[in-house]
């Protein structure tokens, strides 16, 4: 049967339903007691593909193999998935790499288990040849695509970021709950989201005063913007993903991983 195995404590998590339910509440199939981890983080779902991994639309967004999770992921074996600062490695055994998979049409899912890639057809698996070489391609060509919508829009994915930062640091949970994306919000109760907002340390908030951004590029569905702060005599860095909703870029996700550093 294939599982998740924590890598701090070595607990193996089967895969035994149909959909694994990875998060705070304490009805999830995979419980992370960390306030930074939505209640309904992230899903680990049965499909004719095999296992796919989606995040929930949780604030801090779910980590695979380091990198933020955009997009439905089929796992495969040795895949290391975060969520908060825990990290699961996905295993299975000769038996399951074989083993037919029947598909629940995810149309019957209900309100709770609403998902923002919702799209069977289109799951990404990993790339087996010149990975960063094509990554590489992809942004440059992206990246002509980004600067042609930012000429023609008041608001660049920037400018969205510096304001989501100055809200921030103010802990205006109610403002900066206006900037996030339509499939944040459905996702997360606003109750949820400034308590969250209120556990970020204050330390971490200040850091946001040496916020520095990198070149945008576009992803399926939406624009990546590495940020970068200094803290603790180092540089830390993250991906704040971004959509286009409405006629203003609205955040997605923020990343979690330099807040860790806080915590020590």
């Amino acid at each position: 049967m294939a599982r998740l195995v924590n890598v701090r404590t070595k607990k193996a998590y089967p895969l035994a339903a149909d959909e694994v339910v990875i998060g705070r509440h304490p009805s999830c199939h995979v419980q992370v007691l960390e306030k930074q981890v939505s209640r309904k983080h992230c899903f680990v779902i049965r499909s004719a593909e095999g296992w796919v991994l989606r995040d929930s639309g949780s604030m801090l967004g779910t980590y695979l193999n380091g990198e933020l999770l955009t997009s439905p992921y089929c796992l495969e074996p040795g895949d290391a998935v975060k969520v908060g600062t825990e990290t699961f490695l996905y295993e299975e055994t000769k038996e399951d790499a074989h083993k037919p998979m029947t598909l629940r049409p995810l149309s019957d899912a209900g309100t709770d288990e609403l998902v923002p890639f919702d799209i069977p057809g289109r799951v990404r698996r990993r790339s087996k040849r010149l990975p960063v070489a094509i990554g590489l391609s992809v942004a440059v060509v992206a990246v002509g695509a980004l600067l042609a919508i930012v000429l023609l829009t008041r608001q660049g994915p920037t400018q969205a970021v510096f304001r989501a930062a100055e809200l921030l640091r103010g802990r205006q949970a109610r403002e900066l709950w206006g900037l996030l994306s339509d499939e944040r919000r459905q996702a997360l109760a606003f109750e949820e989201f400034r308590e969250e907002l209120r556990a970020i340390p204050d330390e971490a908030l200040q850091a946001l005063q040496t916020l520095k951004l990198g070149v945008p590029y576009h992803t399926e569905r939406g624009v990546v913007v590495p940020v970068y702060v200094q803290a603790k005599g180092e540089q830390l860095a993250g991906d704040v993903v971004l959509y286009r909703q409405g006629g203003s870029w609205r955040i997605h996700t923020a990343p979690v991983d330099w807040l860790r550093s806080f915590e020590e």
